[in-house]
């Protein structure tokens, strides 16, 4: 087995790059994931949330539009709040099935439909 040399410098600095490249790619792939799985979370427990506030406070949110704007915009911060941290506690599970269908090919014959 021959040893190759390792070239010239700037062969070694391309290699450097596209690693580097490769790396943050992976990282930001990633994150985009994790982002995506917080996000499906808070989607739920805005629901959730927007259901347990009082519907009755006029005093505390206001009255008509605003007061429905007021209360829904409350709701969506607490949930994103709560989904940061994770307290349905989806984020592991979401981001398992989301590189799952990432990674999912195409069965042969899919697609495919048999006429008689």
């Amino acid at each position: 087995m021959a040893i190759k040399p390792l070239g010239s410098l700037a062969q070694i600095g391309a290699l450097q790059s596209k690693t580097a490249a490769d790396t943050a790619a992976g990282v930001k792939a990633a994150a985009g994931k994790a982002k995506a799985a917080t996000d499906f979370q808070a989607v739920i427990l805005t629901t959730m949330v927007e259901q347990m506030l009082p519907a009755k406070a006029d005093h505390v949110f206001g009255s008509g539009t605003a007061g429905s704007v007021w209360r829904s915009m409350l709701a969506e911060k607490i949930a994103a709040q709560m989904a940061q941290k994770d307290v349905l506690g989806l984020d592991k599970t979401l981001s398992r099935h989301i590189e799952s269908l990432g990674s999912a090919k195409t069965p042969p014959g899919a697609g495919k439909v048999e006429s008689n």
